[in-house]
Order: structure tokens, then C-alpha cells, then sequence
């Protein structure tokens, strides 16, 4: 049985180095918008795919492959980013023939990574879906990487 002084002591040290641990622990701070330059790219919850490009000030363009029907796009212009904190939001104007009811806010986590949602209204229906963006120059060489292991493993498979 240990001692109750001993297990107050123990009891202390413990609370201190788990006090010392959170506190080491920061978050990273929010992105500047000039940090968020370049291409992104990656899937809506449904058929779609993006891929934004941004400059330092927050211009750029969106292209929406709106299904896989590898011919079917929208396009938009961005003309304004706004980001608060890790909150973003895009001002889109849309290309002849895209959706005009089209909007792209979310969350801009890191330099990295964007959790947002592409919303519009089609036919009185008001619909939002998910989009996870990467960076482009992230993402494609580890698609690329995937796909030669897999081709390795097909060949070890036929061995």
C-alpha cells in the first residue's frame, strides 16, 4: 500500500507533466492568403472534381469537372478570397454557361489542406457538398507513387 503522502506527491507530478505536455503542445497557426498561392485539387462528396488556382492576392480560377463525363466542366473566375482565421471564402464569377448560383466557403486548416463546400440551387433545390483540396504539387506525385506500387505488386502477384 503506498503511503497517502507519497500518492499526493505522485498524484502532483502526474497533473504537472500532463499540464507541461498541453501546453507544449500549439496549434499551427491560421494561413495568410499569400501562403495559399498555387494549385489545389481534389473531390466533392459527389461525382465532381476540383482544381483551384490562386495567386498571392487571392485571384485565380476554379474548374469543375461536374461528373465523369470527362467533357463536362464549369468554370469560374475567382476574383476575391477571403479568409478570417482558418475560415475562406471565394467570390466566383462564373463563365458562360456555369452555374451562377454557385458558392465555395470552408475551412483552410493549413498550407496544405482545405475542408470546404461547394453549395448552389438547381431547380429550387438548394444543395451543398463537401470538397477536400490538397496541393497539387503534394498530391500528384503520391497518385503517381500509388500507382507504381501497384503495378509492382501486379507483377510480385503473377510471380
Amino acid at each position: 500500500m503506498i503511503p497517502s503522502s507519497k500518492l499526493a506527491v505522485s498524484s502532483a507530478l502526474f497533473l504537472l507533466s500532463a499540464c507541461m505536455a498541453a501546453r507544449a503542445i500549439t496549434l499551427a497557426a491560421p494561413p495568410k492568403l499569400d501562403q495559399l498561392a498555387g494549385a489545389w485539387i481534389g473531390p466533392e462528396e459527389q461525382l465532381a472534381y476540383l482544381r483551384l488556382e490562386l495567386d498571392k492576392a487571392g485571384h485565380g480560377i476554379l474548374v469543375v469537372q461536374e461528373d465523369y463525363n470527362p467533357s463536362s466542366f464549369s468554370y469560374y473566375k475567382i476574383t476575391k478570397t477571403d479568409l478570417s482565421d482558418n475560415t475562406i471564402s471565394f467570390v466566383l464569377v462564373p463563365f458562360k454557361g456555369s452555374d451562377p448560383t454557385v458558392t465555395l466557403s470552408g475551412q483552410a486548416y493549413s498550407t496544405g489542406e482545405m475542408a470546404l463546400v461547394r453549395s448552389g440551387i438547381n431547380n429550387g433545390f438548394h444543395w451543398h457538398y463537401k470538397v477536400d483540396l490538397q496541393r497539387e504539387d503534394y498530391l500528384l506525385p503520391r497518385i503517381r507513387a500509388v500507382q507504381k506500387a501497384s503495378a509492382r505488386a501486379r507483377i510480385q502477384a503473377v510471380r
